[in-house]
Parts: structure tokens; C-alpha cells; sequence
């Protein structure tokens, strides 16, 4: 984060040294950049939602910063200032009821984003998923009686899901991993983990490494992200829940 501010901070202030003003750019001045985005008007037309995104310092730590979203409403024939709806954790992907009177929106939970409901009459968002894989992208039906929504789900949950996976079926096409042209090493290894057992008690156990997080295991090119590299493959799955509390 810091790097990315240092250099677009360079970059800025290049670009606008042959402008006139009265003092310097600095670095810092990036920080008080506020950021709009995911505007949707209401369905009568009369108000708007929209995210904003500002740059906030992230605990004790000097120079340290996050991004901070949160949702406003504005009326859109400008007539007053745009007011804040939320106020907590990072929220996101809102969106508005047919009757214009229910916004969904995405929160993080647990480390994971659901669902919110906020009625526009007043009153504290109410959870509405508390599903496993998280919800993302609401869309509500014609109706307004039911929501759609998405999940990112990783490929080793979904191997062991149950429901998704009912005949724990791995993949048909090559996963690439050198020693397993059919992809056996995605199969459940019951083998007890044990770094001087035998072949298979050595693969669990090494297996226990990279399910905490402590090696990573990549065998495909497309493993870079960000500011770090996975070798996680996830699905996409889209799921329906009914737009009421409890559902």
C-alpha cells in the first residue's frame, strides 16, 4: 500500500508541476481522495445510493492506510447533501428493492461477506445469509420476495461439499500436477500424516501444510494476484435465498 502511494504520488506530482498553484503536491494528498462508485438510482427515480471509498489510517501502525467503504443516499434533483447510511465494518454491492423502499448490501463477517437488508424507514441493517462460502453481487427478483447472489467457492471445498459435490467427483480435465494424469491427488487421502511413513502418509502430512497456510503449493502459470501468488482454483456458483430475516 505504501509502495502504491509513494509512486502514484510521484507520478501526480510530475504531471502537475507545469501547473500554476500555490503550494506543492505531496505524497500525503492522495490519502484525502474520496472515490465514488456502484451508483444505482432508486426505481421511482428519486434517489440514488452510491458507495464511497476514502483512505483511513489502519490502527497504531505510522503510515499505514486501508480503504474504507461505506454507502450514502443522495436525492438525485440535488436538493439536500448525501447521507450516510452505514457506518461499520466495509460495505459494498447495494442494491435497491422493486418498491424502493429495502436496500441489500454486501458486509463483511467473520472474514467472510453476506448479506444486509436495511429498510430506508429507519432502523439497523439486519443480517440476512450467514451462508459458508459468503454472498456477493445481491440481485432481487421481480417480485422483491427473493434475492440472487454468488459464491465464490475453492476447489478443495467443493471436492467434500455434500450437496454441490453429492459423488466427489474431481475434475475431468488435467490439474497439471506431475505424478497424477487423473488427478488422484485431489481424491481424500486417508492415510494417517506422517513425514517418515510411507508415500501416501508423507502427501498428508505435507498436505496439512499448505490447508494452514504454511507452503503453497502452485503447479499452474496463472498464480500471481496482487501483492501476493495462490495456486487456489475457486468456481463461481450462484444461489437464491428469500428476502426476509431467518430465510
Amino acid at each position: 500500500m505504501k509502495q502504491l502511494l509513494v509512486w502514484a504520488g510521484l507520478f501526480t506530482c510530475l504531471v502537475l508541476q507545469a501547473q500554476q498553484g500555490t503550494e506543492p503536491i505531496k505524497v500525503t494528498d492522495l490519502l484525502k481522495i474520496r472515490q465514488m462508485s456502484n451508483i444505482a438510482i432508486s426505481p421511482d427515480g428519486s434517489k440514488a445510493i452510491f458507495t464511497l471509498t476514502t483512505i483511513e489510517p489502519e490502527g497504531e501502525g505510522k503510515w499505514e492506510y486501508q480503504y474504507k467503504n461505506q454507502l450514502y443516499l443522495v436525492p438525485t434533483d440535488g436538493s439536500t447533501a448525501p447521507r450516510q447510511l452505514t457506518t461499520r465494518e466495509n460495505t459494498s454491492g447495494a442494491a435497491w428493492s422493486p418498491d424502493g423502499k429495502q436496500l441489500v448490501f454486501v458486509r463483511a463477517t467473520d472474514g467472510r461477506p453476506q448479506l444486509f437488508l436495511l429498510s430506508l424507514d429507519g432502523g439497523e441493517p439486519i443480517q440476512l445469509t450467514r451462508f459458508r462460502y459468503g454472498a456477493a453481487n445481491p440481485k432481487w427478483s421481480p417480485d422483491g420476495k427473493q434475492l440472487l447472489f454468488s459464491a465464490g467457492i475453492p476447489l478443495r471445498e467443493l471436492l467434500k461439499d455434500n450437496e454441490l459435490n453429492p459423488n466427489k467427483e474431481v475434475p475431468q480435465w488435467s490439474y497439471e500436477k506431475p505424478g497424477f494424469p487423473q488427478n488422484e491427488h485431489l481424491k481424500p487421502n486417508t492415510a494417517k500424516p506422517d513425514p517418515d511413513g510411507s508415500l501416501e502418509e508423507i502427501r498428508a502430512y505435507l498436505d496439512l501444510n499448505a490447508v494452514d497456510r504454511k507452503a503453497k503449493v502452485i503447479n499452474k502459470l496463472n498464480f500471481q494476484e496482487e501483492a501476493t501468488t495462490s495456486g487456489d482454483l475457486s468456481f463461481t456458483h450462484f444461489f437464491i435465498v428469500d428476502a426476509q430475516p431467518g430465510a
